[in-house]
């Protein structure tokens, strides 16, 4: 699982993810919260296909306004993500 991986990483401006594996990965929870300076995440090759829970996972990141890999695939765990 993936829950809290990056949470509070305030020093993050751009994360490139595009090779992690998260074929088996079914908890994405506040993933990403409180990395108020992250404005650029690329997550091309991210599977969501098994994820459960994505609650809070881009909680408080105000400056984030690119993510790559958002398609219609992903609308769903988008549409369950709080982004402020």
């Amino acid at each position: 699982d993936m829950v809290y991986m990056f949470f509070g990483c305030n020093e993050l401006t751009s994360l490139d993810l595009s090779k992690f594996n998260t074929a088996k990965v079914t908890k994405m929870d506040a993933m990403f919260s409180n990395c108020v300076t992250l404005r650029e995440l690329h997550i091309e090759n991210f599977d969501t296909s098994h994820v459960e829970s994505s609650d809070s996972m881009f909680y408080n990141c105000n400056q984030l306004t690119n993510i790559y890999g958002i398609d219609s695939e992903y609308e769903l765990l988008a549409n369950v993500c709080k982004v402020p």
